[in-house]
Parts: C-alpha cells; structure tokens; sequence
C-alpha cells in the first residue's frame, strides 16, 4: 500500500509539471524558468495552490486570487499521468506491502520502466496539445524518438542477447533489427498518406508521432497500435459526423487516437499477440 501510494505520489507530480510544460510551450515561454502563474490574472501561485488534485478541488476549482475558473485540465492530466505511471510500474516489478522499489531489479529493467514513463509523459503532452490546439509538437515528438530509441537499445544490452557485446554493437545489432524497422513502419505508414493526399488527409506531425510509436513499442506491436487508433478514431468521428457534429472533411486531433492505442498496446500488446497466435496459428 505505501510503495502504491509512493509511485502514485511521482505520477501526480510529473502529471503537474507536464500541465506546466503545456501550457508554457503554447505560451511561449520556458517550462524551467519562473514560477507558475494564474493564467488569467498573472498571480504568482503559493505552494498550497500547486498540490496535484488537492488544490483544484479546495479551491472549488477557481483561483484563490481572481476567482477565474481553472481549467479541468489540470487535474485530468495529473490524475492520468498517476495512473498510468502506477501501471507502468506494477508491469515491471511487483507491488509488495512496504517501500521495496525496484527490489532485486535487472538494470535493463529500470530502463525498461524510465522508458515507459518518458513515453508515456510525451503521450499525454501531445494528446492534450492536439487535442486543444490541433498540433503536434515536433520539439516534443524528435527528441523523444531518439531518447526511447536508446532506452530500448540499453535495456537490450542488459538481455543475454547482448552477452559479449558492446553497447554500440548491441544498439545497432538489435534495436536497428526491430525499433528502427517499427520507426519506418510508424513514420513510413503516414508518410504515405501525406504524400498521396498532399497534406489534406494527415499533417507531418503525425508522421513524426507514428515514428515516436515505432521507437517505443517496437515490432510488431506498432502494428497493433495503429489497427487501434484507426479504429478507436472510427468509433469517434463517425458518430459525430451521423449526429452533424462534424462534416466528412472537418479537422479532427488525430493524435489522441494514436496517444490512446499506444498504451492500449503497451499494457496489452503481449497479450494481444498471443491472443491472435492462438487463434490463427493453433487450430
């Protein structure tokens, strides 16, 4: 219970700094620098205003100094990123009663977790930043593609596979082989689209998220991923556009669908793989 409490704690707090990292980014200011500030009257906030979830439900949900409604975002994001931060966690080491974290841990399974969380957070970053103002952030998206593409690489060195190799050999013998191939599968599937429609269908920061998926989850799980998200869009837009909510060409976010398949893929990728193995492979 106090170790679930623990990672929950790091989730609510990463969930805070990442509406921060949102919001400044539209703003145009840096995410490191100053402290945060009511949005509506500039009011620089105390400490007791900055509690994820804590303070937006003392205070009702309006600032304490302007009395200006703050936005369910915050409270959204910081909950999501605890929760999925807590299943990232539970996936790699099992939850004992106490503060055991990362007990008898392999190194390549820390990296595997630190990656999952990286992913995870550039998700909910770009989930809400589409979702609200219709763009994926490339100075988000690029460097996170490199940074999982290395996670993935160290956690393989740290895997019999990698037995008496270096850590560059390993890197290019193995996460080439694999992530590299879900990175042209990710990005190259988009990049289709964009080039045959001419931008009309898809925008190019889709193509740089499809290439983020494929360095993250990997072969064939990026397949998975976007089966998922193609779906999960469909099961959204359509109605909307039944209910004359949306027109057949109007503009929809598509990276939430994309942010969402791809933890439906990492939570459940495996089982997913197996579940399909049995089924056509076993009769």
């Amino acid at each position: 219970m106090v170790e679930s409490i623990f990672i929950i704690i790091i989730g609510l707090s990463v969930g805070s700094f990442l509406n921060v990292v949102i919001l400044r980014i539209q703003r145009g200011t840096s995410p490191w620098k100053g402290r945060s500030t009511c949005m509506a009257c500039d009011k620089a906030l105390a400490w007791n205003d900055l509690i994820p979830i804590v303070s937006y439900l003392a205070l009702g949900g309006y600032c304490r100094y302007c009395k200006a409604k703050i936005s369910f975002q915050y409270p959204l994001v910081e909950g999501a990123t605890a929760l999925l931060f807590f299943g990232a966690y539970s996936m790699v080491f099992p939850l004992s009663g106490n503060i055991h974290l990362f007990s008898g841990a392999e190194l390549g399974d820390l990296f595997i977790l630190l990656r999952n969380w990286v992913g995870i957070a550039v998700l909910i970053i770009l989930f809400v930043y589409d979702l609200r103002w219709f763009l994926i952030l490339d100075a988000i998206a690029i460097p996170a593609i490199i940074v999982v593409y290395l996670f993935n690489g160290i956690f393989f060195y740290h895997t019999p596979a990698c037995v008496g190799l270096s850590l560059v050999s390993c890197v290019l013998s193995i996460s080439l082989m694999n992530y590299l191939l879900a990175v042209v599968i990710g990005g190259g599937f988009f990049l289709i689209q964009y080039l045959i429609s001419r931008g009309a269908w898809i925008g190019g920061g889709d193509i740089r998220l499809g290439a983020f998926m494929g360095a993250f989850l990997g072969f064939p799980q990026i397949l998975i991923a976007l089966f998922f998200a193609y779906m999960i869009g469909s099961l959204v837009a359509l109605p909307l556009v039944f209910l004359k909510k949306k027109e057949m060409r109007s503009e929809i976010p598509f990276a939430p669908f994309l942010a969402i398949a791809t933890v439906i893929t990492l939570f459940w990728g495996e089982s997913i793989l197996q579940l399909y193995s049995s089924a056509f492979f076993h009769f």
